[in-house]
């Protein structure tokens, strides 16, 4: 497949939508993972918030070897090479039995998983539009993890632990062929494409006080959607019917992308973030005076939407 250098292209769109959307299930079933590590693997209940902020940490860590790479190699190119190492650590994963085995390698997977998501990111910033992209990246994101949501604590009950990763490791190798599809931007300045509203990236106090902000509260909600199927069962629910109301969630998300996607930044950026933070409130009241299955699902109805709308105005604000 030859490399393309047109990140509006049809083909390299929807392949850097169809990656971004898969790197992303492992951080939206944490919750029914870390039920099916403590109730299959019989971890401690803390073991769990470890292997998966391994994974999240591994993520985030992407980040810097980004500064080297992203003028240097085909993002196609190494979306196609990361993917494949996901696909291995899905496979090691499956075959791990502690947590600090299964921990090592989500981590390295992390890394994998994030290097792919800031070649999508990248990718998405060169569109001519790139509020409405990453608004339709959301979109992808949030529709393939409210499903796998919804359907994975039951077939974790049937397939277990070690079947979602094998799963997952043979639609990574299925995923790889469309990542070469991403456009390329190695050997590229850092201006966005042609019509984009932005003119580059400078740093200035408040960006840095925004970005600070955006990654304390992503350690804050990282660390509490671990555990929400624990809570979840604790007030009542069974693990299906706690993946049901927390598959809710991403509608709630969807809402928010599609609002903040269709806003641009037509009314700035503080009232969109006002807005997602009385919604976070109102959420975590919710699932705080809720009982049973109908308060929960109410409160995380709400809660991705305001996840959703601060992370957009965060990105569209770079």
């Amino acid at each position: 497949m030859p490399l393309s250098h047109d990140p509006d292209a049809r083909s390299a769109l929807m392949a850097t939508f169809a990656t971004a959307a898969f790197v992303a299930i492992p951080l939206y079933v944490a919750p029914a993972l870390a039920n099916a590590y403590i109730g299959q693997l019989h971890f401690r209940a803390d073991q769990p918030g470890y292997v998966i902020s391994a994974e999240m940490t591994g993520m985030g860590l992407a980040t810097f070897p980004a500064w080297w790479w992203v003028r240097r190699i085909a993002w196609n190119r190494l979306a196609f090479a990361m993917v494949f190492v996901m696909a291995l650590g899905a496979a090691l994963s499956a075959l791990a039995t502690t947590p600090w085995t299964l921990a090592t390698v989500r981590f390295v997977t992390g890394l994998a998983a994030g290097t792919v998501s800031i070649v999508c990111m990248s990718a998405l910033r060169r569109t001519r539009n790139p509020n409405r992209s990453f608004g339709i990246w959301m979109l992808a994101q949030l529709a393939v993890g409210g499903l796998t949501l919804a359907a994975l604590p039951a077939l974790l009950g049937s397939i277990g632990v070690a079947g979602f990763f094998a799963t997952l490791a043979v639609l990574s190798v299925v995923v790889a062929w469309p990542a070469r599809a991403i456009a390329s931007g190695h050997n590229q300045t850092d201006a966005p494409a042609s019509g984009s509203t932005h003119d580059g990236t400078a740093w200035s106090g408040v960006g840095v006080a925004g970005l600070a902000a955006i990654l304390c509260f992503y350690v804050a909600f990282g660390a509490l959607w671990t555990y929400v199927g624990q809570m979840a069962q604790r007030a009542g629910l069974s693990s299906v019917q706690a993946g049901y109301a927390l598959s809710l969630g991403p509608i709630g998300g969807m809402m928010g992308a599609a609002t903040a996607g269709a806003l641009g930044s037509r009314i700035g950026r503080i009232l969109p973030l006002a807005f997602g933070m009385a919604t976070f409130s109102t959420s975590v009241y919710v699932v705080w005076k809720g009982a049973g299955l109908a308060g929960y699902s109410e409160g995380s109805t709400n809660w991705p939407s305001m996840l959703t709308l601060s992370r957009f105005s965060g990105v569209i604000s770079q």
